[in-house]
């Protein structure tokens, strides 16, 4: 499992793992965790609408509920 991206105070990740020939994702933040989806396209994006965190570019909408303000910190998967 690798961390591709984290809130600066830890707040929530996007976690990444190989099955086969696949790449699924995952959000997690310390209360819960999404389901793993497939990545579908050759980059993500993560959104903030109101309180809800979601991720996109995967096969399914990824979300978590999410409160205040955050910091994104980027690493560059290989």
């Amino acid at each position: 499992r690798t961390t591709l991206a984290q809130a600066g105070d830890g707040a929530f990740q996007v976690e990444a793992i190989r099955v086969a020939d696949g790449v699924y994702l995952r959000l997690r933040s310390a209360e819960q965790a999404s389901a793993w989806s497939r990545l579908d396209a050759g980059a993500i994006a993560l959104v903030l609408v109101d309180t809800r965190l979601g991720l996109v570019g995967t096969g399914a909408g990824l979300v978590l509920p999410h409160t205040g303000p955050f910091e994104v910190v980027y690493r560059a998967a290989r």
